[in-house]
């Protein structure tokens, strides 16, 4: 016996789940999440550029596998800190400090 088709497929009914889960986050957290995997694309784009493995690339920079997988999750809240050291070991911009006003 043939299954009739409908439209609640698991991709419908997963497409009305996420449609209903953004509705709930306002645009500036919208926004930041964005800017959040932006900046997650960037460091693992430059690790790859680098010739390195993830795994590879921590233990140069004596960090852990784990503390790499939550940098490029695009969850990640990043100290200043670790922003200027990641900038200088990967040779890329990741912070603009440049005044936007002109005077």
């Amino acid at each position: 016996m043939k299954r009739k088709k409908t439209d609640s497929t698991p991709q419908t009914s997963n497409n009305l789940i996420l449609e209903s889960l953004l509705d709930t986050i306002s645009k500036e957290e919208l926004e930041k999440l964005e800017n959040k995997l932006k900046l997650a694309l960037k460091i693992a784009t430059a690790i790859e550029a680098t010739g390195l493995k993830k795994h590879e690339f921590a233990k140069k920079i004596n960090k852990n596998n784990s503390e790499i997988n939550k940098w490029l999750s695009g969850t990640h809240n990043f100290t200043v800190e670790t922003l200027f050291f990641l900038q200088n070991e990967l040779g890329i911009k990741l912070l603009d400090l440049e005044s936007s006003q002109k005077a």
